[in-house]
């Protein structure tokens, strides 16, 4: 298979190669508060989006501001899209927050699967070794005990 090249000409990485790269370099994120605060806060109205690259993490502040969230909020939301918990929508335009230039963004959708898991994951007791202030969500909210 010849190497891909751009429009002058340079070599480009394959789409497969640069995503297990970029993979490989994000952090895997083992807090059950986060990972269950990003999953409610994509089913929120105020969900996710992918800016337009495909790598930076946005989230919505109306029905057409988005602003950029935390790294450990991003690598989450990747996390979850990788492992098939959330999927790619379809291209929408979206200004970024307190600018005014527009930009394309994916939304991120939630699966009917991933909901009945949130409701599950939101219904289970924490095991009463773990202190209630323990395991908090980067945001500082303690979950529900």
């Amino acid at each position: 298979m010849p190497d891909e090249v751009d429009l002058f000409g340079n070599p480009v990485e394959s789409g497969s190669e640069s995503q297990a790269a970029e993979r490989a370099a994000r952090k895997a994120i083992n807090n059950i508060d986060v990972v269950l605060e990003v999953v409610k806060a994509a089913t929120s109205d105020l969900g996710y989006v992918l800016g337009p690259r495909g790598r930076q993490v946005f989230r919505k502040d109306g029905s057409e501001e988005i602003r950029r969230v935390s790294w450990q909020e991003g690598n989450a939301v990747h996390q979850l899209l990788d492992q098939g918990w959330l999927t790619v929508g379809g291209q929408h335009s979206y200004r970024l927050l307190g600018g005014r230039e527009f930009v394309w963004a994916r939304s991120i959708l939630v699966p009917k699967a991933t909901r009945q898991r949130l409701h599950h994951w939101l219904s289970l007791r924490r095991p009463e070794s773990w202190s209630q202030g323990a395991h908090r969500s980067q945001s500082g909210t303690e979950g529900r005990a």
